[in-house]
């Protein structure tokens, strides 16, 4: 299975090289495909799974996908990720299009991720309560 997902590997990061450079990344027993650190498809047991969003909702009505499932605990968890089937592999254009929408949607999640400050996330101010009395 592994030379199977190496296979896959390659070939999308052939594919798709107009979306930069996709480097991967063993994780959840999968392969994470990443450009500039975000993650936007995956490969378990040679096959691609892209990341699934609004723009890719019309691809996703007309073609039924197979989501990515893997056990956690004995319970299958199913992830926003779907297959890349045969006929999408054959249609290039659909096949970069909606990778790039894939990417898109991670590196926007990712931004307002960042730009959200929590709480928590604030500096502590410790300020003397003898200094507020005076």
């Amino acid at each position: 299975m592994r030379a199977l997902s190496y296979d896959r590997i390659y070939k999308s990061q052939e594919y798709l090289a107009s979306l930069g450079t996709i480097q991967y990344r063993s994780l959840f027993g999968s392969y994470s495909l990443t450009v500039e650190d975000t993650v936007f498809a995956m490969v378990t047991n040679g096959e691609l799974y892209l990341r699934a969003c609004e723009e890719s909702v019309p691809y996703c009505v007309k073609h039924p996908p197979v989501w990515l499932t893997f056990m956690k605990c004995g319970r299958p968890v199913m992830l926003n990720y779907y297959r890349v089937d045969e006929s999408l592999w054959r249609d290039q254009q659909q096949l970069v299009r909606l990778s790039k929408y894939s990417l898109d949607a991670a590196m926007k999640e990712k931004h307002s991720r960042i730009l959200q400050h929590r709480l928590k996330d604030l500096p502590q101010y410790d300020l003397p309560s003898g200094n507020i009395a005076q």
